[in-house]
């Protein structure tokens, strides 16, 4: 599952050149990854 989301976002940003795009799907990426981080830390 995750990895077919990553090829699916590497295939936007690539198709697509607009950097705000870009900016955006990287930020939302980065952000669900540290919420996920932070889900793990707080089971711990």
């Amino acid at each position: 599952m995750r990895s077919t989301f990553l090829i699916y976002g590497h295939s936007f940003m690539k198709s697509s050149q607009n950097t705000i795009v870009e900016n955006l799907f990287l930020m939302h990426s980065f952000r669900s990854l540290i919420n996920s981080l932070s889900k793990v830390l707080n089971m711990i």
